[in-house]
């Protein structure tokens, strides 16, 4: 429950500088928050951008600069949210992460090490703004829960992970977690018109969000399904920047 609630405070904190309220949002008062619309929505959309995660916990030549979270990696996904007139909304995110990282110093491959993850997630949110960014376009804050899937490849020109030494095969490994999800996103109207005209129209939007475990695993070797020697339990923790496009549908009453 300690680990839980100090995820959640790191990623709040993580989080915040990034989420603005406009003059109104400011000076309305409770009864008009969340923002009501006039029409529920329904959006699906694909999304892409970067990615840069960790896993916490990992030490020593196990945890080197591979696994810092400023190692920027690519991720694509799937997502659909129903924004109800009420001013919340509910969402769920399919989506798919890579990096790779190696010696290319030396002129190697930058396949020696790659880690990639794959996750769902369903979710609950609000309407903060009615006009984030561009008018008609909505700000929503939500919060996610889901679990995740990373592996990590090795082509042997490592040493050793964990106590496992590995001389020249590729091996792989991995863990599962469950992770909340929190993040801001601005969607509207492709051409910035007012979302509420047509009932099917093209979509865009802008997300910024942060992930972190809310526990923590071991690693499994793939081939035998052994959990790892001499390597420590650890969990996600990872922010993004995704840029999404699809169809809005409207209304939906």
């Amino acid at each position: 429950m300690k680990r839980l609630l100090n995820s959640i405070i790191i990623s709040a904190f993580l989080i915040s500088p990034f989420i603005s309220f406009n003059t109104n949002a400011q000076n309305s008062n409770i009864s008009s928050f969340p923002r009501k619309i006039t029409q529920s929505k329904l959006f699906i959309e694909t999304n892409m951008g970067i990615n840069g995660n960790t896993h916490v916990g990992m030490r020593g030549d196990d945890g080197g600069i591979w696994n810092g979270i400023l190692n920027l990696g690519g991720e694509l996904g799937i997502e659909g949210q129903y924004i109800h007139k009420s001013g919340f909304v509910f969402t769920a995110d399919l989506f798919w992460n890579r990096k790779e990282y190696g010696e290319s110093n030396y002129n190697e491959s930058l396949e020696d090490r790659a880690q990639q993850s794959i996750g769902k997630s369903i979710g609950i949110g609000i309407i903060t703004e009615k006009d984030a960014l561009l008018n008609g376009h909505l700000g929503i804050l939500s919060v996610s829960f889901g679990n995740i899937h990373s592996v990590i490849s090795m082509d042997g020109d490592f040493e050793s992970f964990g106590d496992i030494q590995i001389s020249g095969n590729d091996e792989k490994f991995f863990n599962d977690n469950y992770f909340l999800d929190f993040n801001y996103k601005i969607i509207g109207h492709l051409k910035n018109r007012n979302i509420d005209v047509r009932k099917l129209f093209f979509s865009k939007g802008l997300q910024l969000g942060v992930l972190t475990g809310v526990n923590k695993s071991n690693w499994i070797r793939d081939s035998t399904r052994e959990m790892v020697p001499g390597l420590n339990r650890t969990f996600p923790l990872s922010f993004y920047l995704k840029f999404s496009f699809g169809v809005g549908i409207n209304p939906l009453r």
